[in-house]
């Protein structure tokens, strides 16, 4: 008997989310410098609402790749919010290079 392909995405969404919290649990996610977010020198965006991202963050030297949401940039810099089990959201700081469109 073969594997049921119907529930293959969501257990491996959950498999995801189980390794998050994992991973962040009672720590708080690296976020880049004033100087490297350099909002003085560039134009900044506030979102309006917020979008959905997949985005590298790093917890000390643990990167995982995690399903979120952007909230402003800059040229360079992404400020991005992402649910982590119980403890409600985590935000950070990223390089632009590390978010990309969720479907990707």
């Amino acid at each position: 008997m073969g594997t049921s392909k119907r529930y293959a995405a969501h257990f491996e969404r959950l498999g995801d989310l189980r390794h998050v919290e994992r991973t962040a649990a009672g720590r708080s996610p690296e976020t880049l410098t004033p100087r490297e977010i350099n909002r003085e020198n560039e134009d900044f965006t506030l979102a309006a609402r917020a979008r959905p991202c997949r985005a590298w963050v790093r917890y000390g030297q643990d990167a995982i790749l995690v399903e979120a949401e952007v909230c402003a940039w800059t040229e360079h810099a992404v400020a991005i919010r992402w649910r982590v089990g119980e403890d409600g959201y985590h935000k950070a700081w990223v390089w632009a290079s590390a978010v990309s469109d969720p479907r990707s």
